[in-house]
């Protein structure tokens, strides 16, 4: 069998999007928001999840009236990072094009099985970008007053740092980023499971969100 790893509910998920055994009925957003809530963004530099990440963005695009159709794809762009990891942009550097290349494969399968036909590419880049811009801005420029990220960053507006504002101001733990995602991942119309709404293979399933 390809290379294969299991989720906090039991699943075992095959990660190449082309073996025959890759499975994507076997998604879960209820995997993807406990593994988000989980994941640090920055390598750990900060206290903020890549759950945190995704309810900012998704929030951004939602307080600017966008479409539901690009919430959608802007609340889940980083999704895929629940079953293959958030490598940091400097490692990606370090690589090369091989980790891109493949990462791009496993998120647009995983988008599909998410019910995410159009990803929105363009609008899903402005308000990561933007998102990016508000949590440097919070958690390196006011601290450490670093401001050379080696590349232009947008300007959020006042409106936009206030909604990033009372995000970065909640001071909860992993489990509440976890349902705060899975609610918002439930309201937005996501499946619980992937299309195929299949049980867990894993010897227990996880009932509710840790």
């Amino acid at each position: 069998m390809k290379p294969w790893t299991l989720t906090a509910s039991g699943r075992k998920i095959v990660l190449d999007p082309d073996a025959p055994e890759f499975d994507p009925g076997v998604f879960s957003l209820q995997d993807v928001a406990t593994h988000l809530s989980r994941q640090a963004r920055y390598n750990g530099a900060v206290d903020w999840s890549v759950a945190a990440h995704s309810i900012l963005a998704a929030s951004l695009a939602t307080a600017d009236g966008q479409p539901r159709d690009t919430v959608r794809a802007v609340f889940m762009h980083d999704g895929h990072e629940a079953y293959v990891g958030d490598v940091v942009s400097p490692v990606r550097k370090v690589v090369g094009p091989a980790w891109q290349t493949y990462e791009d494969k496993f998120q647009a399968a995983f988008l599909r099985a998410m019910g995410i036909d159009d990803p929105r590419t363009a609008e899903v880049r402005v308000y990561d970008l933007l998102a990016l811009s508000c949590e440097k801005q919070h958690f390196f420029d006011d601290r450490f007053g670093y401001t050379d990220w080696g590349g232009a960053l947008p300007t959020p507006s006042r409106s936009q740092l206030e909604v990033a504002a009372g995000l970065f101001a909640q001071r909860v733990s992993r489990g509440t980023w976890a349902q705060m995602f899975y609610s918002w991942g439930a309201m937005l119309g996501f499946p619980a499971d992937g299309l195929a709404k299949r049980p867990a293979l894993g010897r227990r399933a996880a009932h509710q969100i840790r």
